[in-house]
């Protein structure tokens, strides 16, 4: 049965905000398929794929590739009206870059006909978890778990973020700094060629990569979880909150 009427709890509508920020497309509707602007998103792993399409009632495509070492790519997508009522949800939580995509894709849409497309709500459930969910969505798929090439005596694991968005980042210090008390500086880097856009780029290390780890660990996918344990053990949400000094106290219980 083809479910019609999507009710979100808003923790989960935030985190696809945040994966759709990083992670989507939002593309106007073509010659060959007029009036149909479609909502899109690409990615390697499955588990999030499938994520998605529980959530918005869609169906999965598989692309295999004849390359070996190429991964396989995971696909779902929205057109039409469903993919119209779904950004229009999506609109106010966007940075600047997408919403001009948003406008532009919908600006399209202008059916012929009374088709009954999807519906979607987001119920007040979980409103005070919206920058966590939000983060973890994002990071999903912009960020970089790593180890801080600059301490050598100690494992200092990293959470580097860049994006070409300047709101994006700012959104990310934020809820960095109101949520978890971390204060580092934005860096910007130079268009490496002609035509390109700036990065912004955000890091943060040691008891900080530590706290934001611990806080978002049990909303990522198996990929990002599997690097979290392997960068700090497995017993991720105890330890950690037990090991990060004051300044990085998660302020929200995980």
């Amino acid at each position: 049965m083809i479910r019609r009427d999507i009710n979100f709890d808003a923790r989960w509508f935030y985190w696809l905000c945040g994966l759709m920020e990083g992670e989507g497309t939002f593309t106007k509707a073509t010659p060959s398929m007029p009036r149909k602007p479609r909502l899109s998103i690409r990615m390697t792993d499955q588990d999030i794929i499938e994520r998605v399409v529980e959530m918005t009632g869609t169906r999965i495509w598989i692309h295999e590739w004849e390359i070996e070492r190429y991964r396989t790519v995971y696909h779902t997508e929205l057109v039409g009206g469903s993919a119209v009522a779904l950004m229009n949800l999506f609109r106010p939580e966007m940075s600047a870059r997408r919403q001009i995509q948003i406008d532009r894709a919908i600006a399209t849409f202008q059916p012929k006909r009374s088709i009954r497309h999807k519906t979607y709500t987001v119920l007040p459930i979980g409103e005070e978890e919206r920058d966590r969910y939000w983060l973890a969505g994002f990071l999903e798929g912009e960020v970089y778990f790593g180890q801080n090439k600059a301490a050598t005596l100690t494992i200092s694991p990293l959470v580097e973020v860049n994006t070409v968005d300047a709101d994006v980042i700012a959104r990310v210090d934020s809820i960095w700094r109101s949520r978890y008390g971390i204060g580092v500086n934005i860096h910007i880097r130079p268009p490496r060629q002609l035509g390109y856009q700036p990065q912004y780029h955000l890091a943060c290390f040691g008891p900080a990569a530590r706290a934001v780890m611990a806080d978002i660990e049990p909303l990522m996918g198996q990929r990002r979880r599997s690097r979290i344990a392997e960068l700090l053990g497995p017993a991720v949400q105890t330890t950690l909150l037990r090991e990060a000094r004051a300044g990085y106290t998660l302020r929200w219980a995980a």
